[in-house]
Parts: structure tokens; C-alpha cells; sequence
């Protein structure tokens, strides 16, 4: 059987398909309403061919209930509509939906934990990633994402330094998904592995990043390497660094800030020029401006400032 909706097992790391229609979310509602408001994922797969849903927007719907907080998943995989949802008579299904992908960002929940790219999260000494896999060892060699920020803040880990340690070594195939939602555990090598080699493990995690198909010239970096989902990593760990808020009062100076930065990834990382085109330089600035107006459910927007939800100054 297959596990549960890609955003809640793979953090995205592939792009989701965007469901149809609120109408088939709908009647997919309908169907759990009808089972009891529980589901195995197997039956909620079944639930769906006969209503011609297709497993890729399943995931969509289950992933948008679950993040809009209108669904629950166990480690069995078992699907439950929380009871205010299950009690509805369903005449406002339709509506819910389209509120929840109106509200919810996919791609940017998909960055928040692993990160879509492990390089658009940025490069950690190594000393530091190390001291991610050292908590991760200690928790029994694995982690869920629930657990992430107690086991991370317990060992002064900062969210951003989490995310591109574990985003590093997932993409290496150092890290991999287990058993239940949001699980991820430490190989058996690594996880029985002396941890003063944790350090060059992450380096030649990155060395391995970075080597394959590495960009060429900045231009060609921001087009392969960085985007949306980069800027709002950095967006993310520079209020993380700031506590928890970003002051984005001057936006010229915010801007400048948020290019400064990627400008010193891209040096520290590819060993490229810190040179962008002007048309290069004026679609990253495009593209900063677009997430400071809407940098997704990550923050919460007030004039002047971002407040990164998930942090702790």
C-alpha cells in the first residue's frame, strides 16, 4: 500500500498537482462522511477512483485538509475528518476547499522543513550540520517533524540550520523517510557511524550538491538553483536571525539585503562571481518584492515587518 499524501511524507520535493475542483473535494468529503469520517489511505484511494479523482489530486485534497487543520493522519496511515468538518451536512465543502487553496501554499509548506533544494536553504559550517545529525542520533536515530523543533531547540539548533542540514543530507540519501507521517530516520550506516566524521560527511554531502550540473554564471544559478521557493528560505532565515522579524520598513534596504545574501551564497557555494546581470539582477528584485508582499503562511504580514510563526526569539 502506498504511504501517505506526498507533502506529509516527501516535503514536496517534487511539484504537486493542484486538485481540480473544490466539487471533487467535495465529493471525496462526502465519501469519508459516509465511511464514518475514517479512512485507511487505501480506502480513501478506492473512495477516489470511483469518483474519478485521481491519486494526484487526492494528495492535493489530503494535503490542504490536513494543513488547514480539517484532517488528521496517524502512523497507520489511517485519514480522520476532524469531528466539526464530519458533522457538516457538506453544503459548504466547495467553499472550504477553495478557502483552504486560496490560503494555503503548498510549494511553500513543501520548503519549510527539508526545503525543495538543499542549497537554496544554504550552506552550514560543517561543524554545525554535524550537530544536527548528532540531535538526530540521539533521538533514536530519527525524527519526526512534530518532534523537529523540540529535539532541534533542546540542542540550541536554529530552524534554518535544521533545515539545511536535514534538506543536505536527505539529498544525499543520508536521510530517508520512514514509517508514519512527517518520519524521517538516519541510515543504519550513519546512524552507527563515529560522529567525528559527521562534519565530512556534510561536506561531501555538498561537494556531491554542488558538482553535479553546478551552474555555470549567476545568471544561469538564479534560473536553476534559486526562484520563489529560495527567496522565501532566505526571507526565512534572516528573520529567524533577526528575532523572528524581519523589518521590511525600508523596502529598497530589505531588498538589497535579500540580494546581498543570495549574492554570498552563490559565492560561498559555486565559487562564481558574485555578478548578476542587470535583467538577472532586476527578475531576482521582481521576485523579492512579490514574496515581501506575499511570502506565504510562514509569516504573518503587518506594515513595516514579517513575523516568522515558527521561531522563537
Amino acid at each position: 500500500m502506498r504511504q501517505a499524501a506526498p507533502l506529509l511524507l516527501a516535503m514536496g520535493l517534487s511539484a504537486p498537482a493542484a486538485a481540480d475542483t473544490p466539487e471533487k473535494a467535495a465529493a471525496f468529503l462526502g465519501a469519508m462522511r459516509d465511511a464514518g469520517c475514517d479512512l485507511s489511505l487505501e480506502g480513501a484511494d478506492n473512495a477516489a477512483e470511483a469518483l474519478g479523482i485521481e491519486i494526484a489530486e487526492l494528495d492535493d485534497i489530503l494535503d490542504l485538509l490536513y494543513l488547514g487543520g480539517q484532517l488528521t493522519i496517524d502512523e497507520e496511515d489511517h485519514l480522520t475528518l476532524m469531528p466539526s468538518l464530519c458533522a457538516t451536512d457538506g453544503s459548504g465543502d466547495a467553499a472550504l476547499f477553495a478557502r483552504l487553496q486560496e490560503e494555503i501554499d503548498l510549494d511553500a509548506h513543501a520548503a519549510e522543513w527539508l526545503g525543495m533544494d538543499a542549497l537554496s536553504a544554504g550552506i552550514l559550517p560543517p561543524a554545525r550540520a554535524a550537530r544536527v545529525v548528532a540531535a538526530i542520533r540521539a533521538n533514536d536515530c530519527a525524527v519526526t517533524r512534530e518532534e523537529a523543533e523540540v529535539v532541534m531547540t533542546a540542542a540550541e539548533i536554529a530552524p534554518a540550520e535544521s533545515y539545511a542540514a536535514t534538506a543536505a543530507f536527505f539529498e544525499a540519501g543520508h536521510l530517508y523517510l520512514d514509517a508514519g507521517p512527517d518520519a524521517f530516520r538516519l541510515t543504519d550506516a550513519v546512524c552507527a557511524a563515529d560522529p567525528a566524521g559527521d562534519a565530512a560527511l556534510y561536506d561531501a554531502a555538498i561537494a556531491q550538491l554542488t558538482d553535479d550540473d553546478a551552474p555555470a554564471d549567476a545568471d544561469a544559478m538564479l534560473a536553476e538553483r534559486f526562484g520563489p521557493d529560495g527567496v522565501r528560505a532566505v526571507l526565512e532565515f534572516l528573520a529567524d536571525t533577526s528575532d523572528c522579524v524581519l523589518d521590511t520598513s525600508d523596502r529598497v534596504d530589505t531588498v538589497d539585503s535579500v540580494v546581498a545574501f543570495m549574492s554570498l551564497n552563490m559565492t560561498g557555494v559555486y565559487n562564481l562571481p558574485p555578478d548578476f546581470s542587470p535583467a538577472g539582477e532586476a527578475d531576482l528584485r521582481a521576485t523579492i518584492a512579490q514574496m515581501l508582499d506575499a511570502p506565504g503562511p510562514a509569516f504573518v504580514t503587518a506594515p513595516g515587518q514579517l513575523t516568522l510563526i515558527d521561531c522563537t526569539p
